[in-house]
């Protein structure tokens, strides 16, 4: 029952821990939007209050670990105690020294095996929380073959009334059984739309036939679907009819910079194979000659989260709503620019809006050189998605998508009786509509389409809703503006006269080794001060005295025990054997109760410095300069107050209680020997030196395979959660395979230091 109790407590701590780490993952993430708007102390409030509620969960366990460790070091005392006065009353004889002294050893010779159960149960217990966290992902629905390619088509892209849709999927009741959950989890997530799953958008009717070898751009107001169009063609949403065939292999620069935490070379060759020639060609052409003057070890410096490897001049990047996980930066677009325009092997580029988080100067170079100049030159087809309206009549084809409404109206009571639904179409497009116009309440769902396609010119000579678009948002003053931009773009990309040598670094290393190199600083003793501050944030004038005393009771109480046999068997005292067996009694449970003392003070220190350390971590964190979140990457940060405090929170109690027990027995066995043969002091001074002497060679050996264990864990990490922010892209190149040789090489690295600590 008490494992039960255990169990279901910790699955619920578990889950509270979850909880308040994804919320402060979000909030480290917008850490910039969170102090413009001034908002540290509302954040603060509702991490605190998920903080209270993963905080009553670990008293729970803290308690039940109490329990856990005085039945364990209590067991062999209590068994004693039972056997021999059960002994002493069914039999109303004295003890038998040959009966009494052998069970006293086989007694005691449980508790070596009982003092790590506790631990060992705790373990077990955590090992099946996380397979069945784990369990939904091994379960989950793999992307199979993404992309139909066919190189014999004589289109680059073919796409046959294509429709695609965004599914939400709301919370499932808490009372729905297990068996109803698992098979909604076996159906597939398209076909099988229960009444739960709702479209919350669609993109549909949608057909193209795009010519090899030309530029198509894709235009339309802001949330028409433009970027989940080219998501769908790339199978990153769930399509549900029509046929897309490309005729070549893809690549793909996303909405948002996508940049692994690596150096700027190897962010752009991929994991391809190395040419020179078309390098430095992407370097020229994606408008990254400048940057590189400006980066301490050139194409070769480690860019890293969001620049955080970069000065304040070098990073050039705009943090937006990183809550929904955007973030544009300036020098991420155009490495983006530059992957793709290494890729070779790729017939089809889709560019989402490449071009809106860059200067317009630098804007049109990269327009004029890498789109036109590079790939179009080369015979690449790009689709490309832009808010850019003036680039337009450079392209070959423009297509135009709108965002529409189709909205089920709510009968009232003048409808009709024979009328149930009436459908309602109403388009959202500003460019159509002089006022804003509400559409009324309903459970409709929004979608975007194709309006209109053709050339500029035909387009903006039909006087339909693209010229409309122009007119409102598009260039004004035509081509002459793009003639001066064109200008302005040939002297922006001016050869650069430094040669690439000067470009490149001598030597960067890898990035597991400048983060040891990093990590190295923390590589020294821990002070005592550290040890004190712990102690002092756990009302020590409170749980101090509480702790001492208890030992001292309760180790007399086991010395005692075990003289007291002796006593009762010769009946030292000239007493009745009942008074012996209460004595005996009393010893054994005053230990048992005195032991729990112990720990359930111990488990309120550890509970009060865990709670304080984190709420003043947090705090601290929190009133940071931004100077701080720029320069410490965030997985470092979430490691601290995520598996650091854990660590805190779970595993130090049990660690401290156990050091306690284990001085207080040595020190209660040391002096009773002592006691009884006097020159045991000598050897217990000498084996006191000599395991000194060897924890001075173990314990740094130690620390510092600690120090590289967590340092390797946390590169781990980092590039797992960067992989999972760059899916699209990964697929899109193809790149999987490659991803998952460095996530492995990773695990590798820190599985090394794993058991070498082990």
């Amino acid at each position: 029952m008490l494992m039960s109790y255990h169990l279901r407590i910790r699955k619920q701590s578990r889950t509270y821990t979850d909880a308040r780490v994804s919320l402060l993952r979000e909030l480290l993430g917008s850490m910039e939007i969170v102090k413009i708007c001034a908002y540290e102390a509302y954040f603060e409030g509702r991490l605190n209050e998920a903080r209270k509620k993963e905080l009553k969960a670990i008293w729970n366990i803290t308690l039940v670990k109490a329990v856990h460790q005085t039945v364990a070091f209590s067991t062999p005392t209590l068994a004693a105690v039972l056997s021999f006065v059960t002994y002493t009353a069914r039999y109303q004889d004295k003890l038998d020294p040959a009966i009494m002294f052998p069970s006293l050893i086989l007694f005691h010779m449980l508790r070596q095996p009982l003092t790590p159960l506790p631990r060992a149960l705790s373990s077990v217990l955590d090992s099946k929380n996380a397979l069945s966290r784990l369990k939904p992902v091994f379960l989950a629905r793999t992307i199979g073959a993404q992309l139909h390619i066919d190189l014999n088509q004589a289109e680059a892209l073919v796409v046959e009334k294509g429709e695609w849709v965004w599914y939400h999927q709301p919370k499932v009741k808490e009372e729905k059984s297990k068996r109803e959950e698992q098979e909604e989890g076996n159906q597939d997530g398209i076909d099988s739309q229960g009444p739960t799953k709702t479209a919350a958008f669609r993109i549909t009717d949608i057909s193209l036939s795009i010519p090899r070898g030309s530029v198509v751009g894709i235009v339309g107001p802001v949330g028409s679907g433009k970027s989940s169009l080219l998501l769908g063609l790339l199978g990153e949403m769930p399509q549900t009819r029509g046929r897309v065939s490309f005729g070549g292999k893809t690549a793909f620069c996303s909405q948002m910079a996508w940049i692994q935490n690596a150096t700027l070379r190897d962010n752009i060759v991929f994991g391809r194979p190395w040419d020179e020639e078309r390098y430095w060609t992407s370097i020229r052409d994606a408008s990254l000659e400048m940057d590189l003057e400006l980066l301490p070890e050139g194409d070769l410096t480690e860019i890293g989260e969001k620049g955080k490897n970069l000065s304040g001049g070098q990073k050039q990047y705009v943090l937006l709503d990183s809550i929904s996980g955007l973030a544009l930066n300036e020098l991420g677009r155009r490495v983006s620019i530059a992957r793709a325009l290494y890729d070779n092997s790729a017939g089809v580029f889709l560019l989402d809006d490449p071009l809106s988080a860059v200067d317009v100067h630098v804007s049109h170079a990269l327009f004029r050189n890498a789109i036109l100049g590079n790939l179009k030159a080369r015979g690449k087809t790009v689709i490309l998605v832009t808010h850019a309206i003036h680039l337009l009549p450079e392209v070959d084809h423009v297509y135009v998508i709108e965002k529409v409404c189709r909205a089920i109206l709510e009968k009232s009571e003048n409808t009709s009786e024979d009328t149930d639904l009436l459908w309602a179409q109403i388009t959202l497009s500003s460019s159509r509509l002089s006022i804003p116009i509400s559409p009324p309440s309903t459970s409709g769902i929004e979608f975007g389409r194709i309006v209109e396609s053709g050339t500029y010119d035909q387009l903006l000579n039909s006087a339909g809703i693209f010229a409309n678009f122009v007119v409102d948002f598009g260039s004004r003053g035509g081509r002459d503006v793009h003639g001066t931009m064109h200008k302005r773009a040939e002297v922006y990309n001016k050869p650069n006269p430094t040669s690439r040598r000067r470009l490149k670094a001598a030597n960067s290393g890898k990035l597991e080794e400048k983060v040891m190199k990093a990590q190295m600083g923390m590589s020294r003793s821990t002070e005592w001060s550290v040890y004190t501050r712990y102690i002092a944030l756990g009302l020590p004038w409170i749980t101090i005295p509480v702790v001492l005393i208890s030992i001292l009771i309760s180790r007399g109480c086991l010395a005692v025990n075990n003289y007291w046999l002796v006593w009762w068997q010769q009946n030292s005292f000239n007493q009745p054997l009942q008074i012996y067996m209460i004595g005996f009694a009393v010893l054994g449970f005053g230990y048992s109760a005195f032991a729990l003392a112990i720990n359930m003070s111990l488990g309120y220190l550890t509970y009060e410095s865990a709670r304080r350390l984190q709420s003043q971590a947090q705090s601290q964190v929190f009133r940071a300069p931004m100077s701080f979140f720029d320069t410490t990457p965030l997985a470092r940060i979430i490691s601290i107050l995520g598996r650091d405090v854990g660590i805190i929170d779970n595993g130090l109690s049990g660690s401290i209680q156990m050091f306690i027990f284990t001085i207080s027995s040595m020190i209660t066995s040391v002096v009773t020997v002592t006691i009884l043969q006097y020159y045991f002091v000598i050897i217990a001074i000498f084996t006191l030196i000599s395991y000194q002497y060897f924890a001075a060679f173990y314990r740094p050996s130690a620390r510092e395979l600690k120090i590289i264990d967590t340092a390797l864990q946390n590169v781990m990490y980092s590039h797992f959660s960067e992989s999972l922010m760059g899916l699209a892209t990964i697929r899109a190149y193809g790149k999987i395979s490659h991803i998952l040789e460095k996530n492995k090489h990773y695990v590798d690295l820190q599985n090394r230091a794993l058991f070498l600590t082990c």
